[in-house]
């Protein structure tokens, strides 16, 4: 049975090259356990269709797929990397392990801190959503670029 891992294979580059072994990273077949979320909480905002594909509901969706996930499991790799020496999933390939590269730990970082270009959009701390229009305003903010 093909595993998610052996599909990717094809498609990507190698686990060996840096940019195949940070979409590895991310762990792929997760990528919804994240974007999920975002796709429920614009759907639920969403006055009508035009909402669900804004620019911002979009980035979300694009930000909560590939570079939160390389943050997520980034930072896992790196500080669990002698535990996952015994993990039977990085054994058999499933899975890329942490290999101490810099450039990785960069761009985990970077991951991170690419979320903080959503902050403006972020209702101020204590604002009341009732006084904001929309349902996806109420969500996002008044500032949302719809």
């Amino acid at each position: 049975m093909d595993t998610v891992t052996d599909r990717l294979s094809d498609v990507v580059p190698s686990a060996e090259s840096r940019v195949g072994y940070l979409l590895r990273l991310s762990r792929p077949r997760f990528w919804l356990y994240l974007g999920g979320p975002v796709i429920v909480a614009v759907a639920y905002a969403a006055d009508g269709p035009a909402d669900l594909f804004s620019p911002l509901a979009v980035a979300l969706f694009l930000y909560f797929t590939l570079p939160a996930n390389v943050f997520l499991y980034g930072v896992n790799d790196v500080f669990d990397a002698d535990v996952d020496e015994h993990n039977p999933k990085k054994d058999e390939g499933r899975e890329v392990s942490y290999r101490g590269d810099r450039v990785a730990l960069a761009v985990v970082v970077l991951s991170g801190v690419l979320a903080l270009a959503f902050l403006p959009w972020l209702p101020p701390l204590g604002a009341r959503a009732a006084r904001v229009g929309s349902p996806l305003r109420r969500v996002l903010g008044p500032a949302l670029p719809v």
